[in-house]
């Protein structure tokens, strides 16, 4: 298993089984959190660890 940038923002998304199938369910935090894990992926550049040190501020 691998962990990759903007993981974390997985806390604020769910499966609604209602009707046989998974649908995802994100909310305005969901939004919020892939946005800045981009954002720090993208300063960051080629240096993981910058990337992760800045996602855990998201």
């Amino acid at each position: 298993m691998e962990y990759r940038i903007g993981d974390k923002c997985r806390q604020y998304a769910s499966c609604d089984t209602s009707g046989g199938q998974c649908t995802l369910v994100t909310g305005p935090e969901f939004a919020a959190c892939r946005s800045c894990a981009e954002q720090c992926r993208i300063a960051a550049g080629p240096d993981g660890l910058a990337a992760f040190s800045c996602e855990e501020k998201c």
